[in-house]
This record gives C-alpha cells, sequence and structure tokens, in this order.
C-alpha cells in the first residue's frame, strides 16, 4: 500500500487536491450528496480501499487544491464540484504536505520538495533532499524552511524561486520533532536534547536550551514574541514559553501524562494557547501564565485535527464529527455529527482548509464542506 499522506488546498472558487498516486486534481463535476447541516459531501473512496486523497490546502484566491493519487484538480468550497487540473510528476512519491506559496504550489515527499503552477500544475522544479524529512515547510523570507529526519538532522532551505539549495544547518539528532515555524522573523526548530535552534532574518543563528528533550509541537505568539514549545520529558508533555528572538525560557508548565503528536501545531489565539494531544484532547492554556483554562476530550475516536478559524477552535476527529469551541472558555459554539465511519488513514485525517465561507473537511475517502458560521 502506498503512502497515506494527502492534501487539498483552495483557491479561484476551486480546490486542488493530491491522492496518494501523486496525482494533482482540480475538482470537476462531482457526485456531491446534498447533506442536512453540511453544504455537500463528496465521496472519493470505500474504506477498502487504498486512500483517494493525498492532501488538500488553499490555494489563496478563494478555492481549493486537491491532490490525489495521480493528479492535482481544484474544488469548489460552494457546490463540490471537481475540476482536474494536470497529472503529477512521474515518480513522485507520497505527498506528506502541500501548500501554496507565491503562484506555486509546493508538494514535498519523503525524498524531495516539488513546485507545480499553482493554476496550471506545470512542472516549476523539483529538488531532492536525501533524507526523510519532517515534511511541514515554512516560508523565512525567499526560501523554504524544513528539518530532515534521523541521526543527522538538519535545517534545508530550497529557494522558492527555482528550488536551488541556499543552506544546511545540522540542528542534531531528533528523530520525530516539530516541525519549524517562524515568529517575529526568526526561524525557530528543535535541535534535539531539550534545545531549539533560532535563525535570525539575517542568517545568523544559536542554541536555546531549557526544553523538553522531545520537542513534538512549537507554536508562535506573534503579539507577546514568544515561541510556544511543547514536547515530551519522561511520560509526561510539558509546554515551555521562550522570547522569540533568542530562545531564552520564560516560563514551563506541566500537562500530565500526555502524549503529543508532530502533526498539529500549537496556536494562540487571543490570550489562549490552543495544544492538542493524542490522548487528553485538546487544551486551552493561559498564553501570560501557562495556567490550563480548559480540556476537552478527543471524543469517540482518538486522531483529532485541531486548527483555529476565526478565533474558534475547530476539532474534527476520525469519523469527521466536529465540534467548534470558543478559544477562551472552551465553551462549545456548536457541534456537527459527521460522516459516521473512520474516513482515516493510519489514524490520520487532513487539518480544515477555510475557502470563502465554507470551511473544507478533507480525508482519505471523502471531502465535504460545513458553514464558516455553523449549521443553519
Amino acid at each position: 500500500m502506498t503512502g497515506a499522506s494527502f492534501g487539498a488546498v483552495g483557491g479561484a472558487g476551486a480546490i486542488w487536491m493530491v491522492d496518494d498516486a501523486a496525482t494533482l486534481w482540480r475538482l470537476g463535476p462531482p457526485r456531491t450528496t446534498p447533506v442536512a447541516g453540511r453544504t455537500w459531501v463528496r465521496h472519493v473512496g470505500e474504506l477498502r480501499e487504498e486512500p483517494a486523497v493525498q492532501f488538500a490546502t488553499a490555494d489563496g484566491d478563494g478555492g481549493v487544491l486537491v491532490v490525489d493519487r495521480s493528479s492535482v484538480s481544484s474544488l469548489d468550497p460552494e457546490t463540490g464540484v471537481q475540476a482536474p487540473i494536470a497529472a503529477l510528476p512521474p515518480k513522485l512519491g507520497t505527498v506528506e504536505a502541500a501548500m501554496v506559496v507565491d503562484d506555486l504550489l509546493v508538494l514535498t515527499t519523503a525524498d524531495e520538495i516539488v513546485a507545480l503552477g499553482a493554476r496550471d500544475g506545470r512542472l516549476r522544479w523539483r529538488t531532492p533532499h536525501g533524507k526523510s524529512a519532517n515534511v511541514s515547510p515554512v516560508v523565512f523570507g525567499s526560501a523554504l524552511a524544513f528539518r530532515s529526519q534521523g541521526p543527522s538532522s538538519e535545517l534545508l532551505l530550497v529557494s522558492i524561486r527555482d528550488g536551488a539549495v541556499l543552506g544546511r544547518i545540522p540542528t542534531g539528532s531528533d528523530a520525530v520533532g516539530a516541525p519549524p515555524v517562524v515568529c517575529r522573523g526568526a526561524l525557530v526548530v528543535p535541535a534535539g536534547g531539550g534545545s531549539l535552534l533560532v535563525v535570525s532574518p539575517g542568517g545568523s543563528s544559536a542554541v536555546a536550551s531549557g526544553f523538553a528533550p522531545d520537542v513534538r509541537s512549537l507554536g508562535c505568539d506573534e503579539r507577546r514574541g514568544r515561541v510556544w514549545a511543547v514536547g515530551i520529558d519522561g511520560d509526561h508533555a510539558v509546554a515551555t514559553w521562550a522570547d522569540a528572538a533568542t530562545g531564552a525560557v520564560a516560563g514551563t508548565v506541566g500537562l500530565g501524562p500526555r502524549e503529543v503528536g508532530p502533526w498539529d501545531a500549537v496556536q494562540v489565539v487571543g490570550d489562549t494557547v490552543v495544544v492538542p494531544t493524542l490522548v487528553a484532547g485538546i487544551v486551552g492554556l493561559d498564553a501570560d501564565t501557562g495556567a490550563q483554562r480548559w480540556s476537552r476530550p478527543p471524543g469517540l475516536l482518538r486522531g483529532v485535527r485541531a486548527v483555529v478559524i476565526d478565533g474558534d477552535v475547530w476539532i474534527v476527529d476520525r469519523t469527521g464529527r466536529t465540534e467548534v469551541l470558543d478559544a477562551r472558555s472552551g465553551r462549545v459554539r456548536w457541534t456537527e455529527r459527521g460522516l459516521g465511519e473512520d474516513l482515516s488513514a493510519y489514524n490520520l485525517l487532513l487539518a480544515p482548509v477555510v475557502a470563502g465561507h465554507r470551511v473544507v473537511l478533507a480525508s482519505p475517502r471523502a471531502l465535504w464542506a460545513l458553514p464558516l458560521e455553523g449549521p443553519r
């Protein structure tokens, strides 16, 4: 079975999708089903089949791009209509991350990073990186930055314009670790052994210590100029906040015996820090003191995804069941029952994608949309 990473992005009234066979699609006339409380539902695979959708992401113009097993397509978030754009490049591995940068759709696999035209799907450049990557690149100036995994981990900087490798910075051994974040212009990445590597906009770097030995998730509080690092210390999760420019630790709080995965980033909304965990669900912390304000169990199944949208926390579990919480209090604003079956692959779902007045939810086997303001 091929890998189960997937994604979709939106724009220009359409969604681009990359499936598990490395195909880029622009979603065309779909077989969609109107469902009460939802805008539309599109089933793209049966439970017994290999995952059909690899990734979905916003295209920057109000639409979504969907990557399936062999192509990219554009998806209309209002109707679910899907229009094919182009086939994926030959011999492309499983797509583990997708994002739109400028006019490019950037796809990352375990051994290369590939840029396609976001509107036409044509190959722009293709750069091998030779290592299994923690494949969630971030934009850092004119470069894409991501960290490889393994005993000789490194931070790789790749030119957005032409894919040229601009630099490699060793980051120590950190087999899982969090993807990097950019905060107040500085690039922050786990460096192993309870430390973070902080790279300034000018390119100088420094190592800051005092963090959990295994940092699994990073987030940025731009207003306060803080980086939040959540990791595992023994069998307990720990949250630490530090100065974004220097990495100097300002405070640490224990989160109890909880497991934290490297998929969802720590997110800051107002004066609340939202921390996803695999066991305890979603936790809300005070952004100034680190004190816990609320927690929300993961629901029926583990493998939830959480994202902040318009100041609310959207939580989606593996059946598609959705809860929308007030970020400050944790109070449930509204819920949607989901599709009633496990839609994930390897317990993973795609993160919700905001496109216009819709939130497109994507799994390996189904695409569906909810109104941004909730069911009526």
